[in-house]
């Protein structure tokens, strides 16, 4: 199982990098936010769900994880994800968001394989997905402030708005997806140390090319008057 300290600290960043509103990230303290993440890299742990195994590629396991509820994904792990799962309350407001996340950890580098699933209320506007991904980003930007962008450009994802981006701090990256499908949002992305940016290409191109969308969340049309924005 991964480590408590992980689990906390993964959550932080997920919640921060998806939840956009300034005001959320700005409650967070930022001091010494990275030099906790480094001890992720120094504990080794993993664990969870439907799988099937597939062949070897560069020495890691792949296997296929299915997730089906109102939406749905299929992608590769290098390993048995661990799921957790949590409501989030909408500050200011009566609405609630709900994420499921799946991580495998490799024991071998403690490289980190992150899906997140988003599901937003009806309530929320989505009418402008780059829009929510950019603020999503930001986010992320402002929970890491050392951090440096190496990469970032928007991109469609099985005709979905997507945005790809790569993070350095110092020698940590955060490389991955954000995908805007109707009221759900998926962050597909890995976390890993290393002295050269371009250490884990090939299992980075293996894990994103395997992310799968396999059922759509069907948006229903309200009234823009009864619609909120985060």
């Amino acid at each position: 199982m991964l480590s408590k300290v992980s689990k906390f600290l993964l959550t932080v960043l997920i919640s921060l990098q998806a939840l956009y509103p300034t005001s959320l990230v700005a409650g967070e303290s930022k001091t010494g936010f990275l030099s906790k993440m480094k001890s992720w890299f120094s504990d080794k742990e993993i664990k969870d769900g439907d799988v099937l195994v597939s062949k070897i590629k560069d020495g890691l396991p792949w296997k296929r994880y299915d997730y089906t509820k109102s939406c749905g994904f299929s992608a590769e792990f290098p390993g048995d994800p661990e799921h957790s799962g949590q409501v989030i309350e909408i500050p200011q407001s009566e609405l609630t968001i709900r994420y499921d996340t799946y991580v495998t950890e490799t024991q071998a580098d403690n490289t980190v394989y992150v899906v997140s699933v988003w599901e937003y209320p009806e309530k929320v506007d989505v009418s402008r997905p780059e829009l929510n991904l950019q603020e999503g980003f930001a986010g992320m930007l402002q929970a890491l402030p050392e951090s440096q962008v190496l990469f970032m450009q928007a991109k469609e994802v099985q005709g979905h708005k997507a945005l790809e981006f790569w993070i350095s701090c110092e020698d940590i990256y955060f490389r991955g997806m954000l995908i805007s499908v109707n009221h759900t949002l998926y962050q597909v992305f890995v976390v890993y140390k290393n002295k050269n940016a371009k250490a884990l290409d090939k299992e980075y191109e293996t894990f994103t090319k395997s992310f799968k969308i396999t059922k759509v969340r069907e948006a229903r049309n309200l009234d823009l008057k009864k619609k909120v924005r985060l």
